[in-house]
């Protein structure tokens, strides 16, 4: 049996407590589908932001679930109120457990029942009911619905939206799905969205799908000035900014491995090995592990694909 399997828990953002513990493989901990509603009430108090955090992995399903029973039961005895409604350790994928006697009732007393809406065709939703389109909502109105999600979130409500403005304010790389070019830099996953009109930018840098309108997006590196998007374990993809706030010092480095670097493109940027002089990077450059190099700005964004060699 592989050992694809793992077991997990989420984690609510306004407490920065575990609520749910589950077990799974591939995508599974990320998803919201397949919760059951006490699930979507936690993460729906907060504004649809839930962290998922992988506690054992590398597990055959059997023991996944038993990892997921041992996690819920250390848990519980710490006080954490946990919204799992089916047993722990059980293999069916949703819902309560049921006695044989329960599933036998239940399919005969549905057996043979016809929908009371089967074959009927439904109207569609009047547009005038919309009691507020293109309808200024009085002051009044929009002071009762301030106070109530004030009342509703409390101060940590400010620090909830002011988290998701800040992420969803983020600087997002475009780049092409089958050559794998870097494209444009949008300052922003909504102005990216405006732009393009691509739904579900936001998905893809979080990681929960691949791509999104036929391109990866990616975020900023958070440690370097840089756009990074792994290839494989050998090649990356890596754009730079020419920002003001790229110092030229900062970017002398050394790596562990030989490395060739690949211009995408054409630049002026410019890149000095150690201490020789700066040269042109519009060529394949060879770097040995361990020599200091650094990239020098030009004008433009400096696009790089990267090749670790043995």
């Amino acid at each position: 049996m592989d050992n694809i399997f793992y077991t997990y828990i989420h984690i609510r953002p306004d407490t920065n407590e575990p609520f749910y513990v589950g077990k799974g493989k591939g995508r599974r901990h990320k998803t919201k589908t397949g919760r059951n509603q006490y699930w979507h009430n936690v993460v729906n108090k907060n504004n649809g932001i839930f962290e998922s955090k992988i506690i054992f992995e590398g597990l055959t399903e059997k023991e996944a679930l038993l990892k997921e029973v041992e996690v819920e039961k250390e848990l519980k005895e710490k006080g954490y109120n946990l919204v799992n409604l089916a047993k722990t350790g059980n293999s069916s994928p949703v819902g309560v457990s049921r006695t044989k006697e329960h599933k036998q009732s239940l399919s005969k007393a549905t057996k043979g029942r016809i929908s009371p809406n089967k074959g009927k065709k439904h109207d569609p939703f009047p547009e005038d009911s919309k009691y507020w389109k293109e309808k200024n909502r009085p002051e009044e109105t929009k002071d009762k619905q301030s106070s109530s999600q004030f009342n509703r979130w409390g101060e940590k409500g400010n620090e909830l939206r002011q988290n998701f403005r800040n992420k969803m304010g983020k600087k997002v790389l475009q780049i092409e799905v089958k050559t794998l070019t870097p494209l444009e830099i949008f300052p922003s996953i909504i102005e990216a969205k405006e732009k393009t009109k691509i739904n579900g930018i936001n998905h893809c840098v979080n990681g929960q799908q691949k791509t999104a309108g036929g391109y990866i997006w990616v975020y900023k590196h958070p440690e370097n000035p840089y756009f990074e998007y792994i290839i494989n374990e050998n090649t990356v993809i890596r754009v730079f900014e020419c920002s003001d706030d790229l110092g030229t010092e900062e970017l002398w480095h050394r790596d562990n491995e030989d490395r060739v670097i690949e211009i995408l493109g054409e630049t002026d940027w410019q890149i000095q090995l150690d201490n020789q002089l700066p040269t042109s990077m519009n060529v394949p450059i060879s770097i040995p592990k361990h020599m200091w190099h650094r990239a020098i700005k030009g004008t433009g964004c400096l696009k790089l694909k990267i090749h670790k060699t043995c």
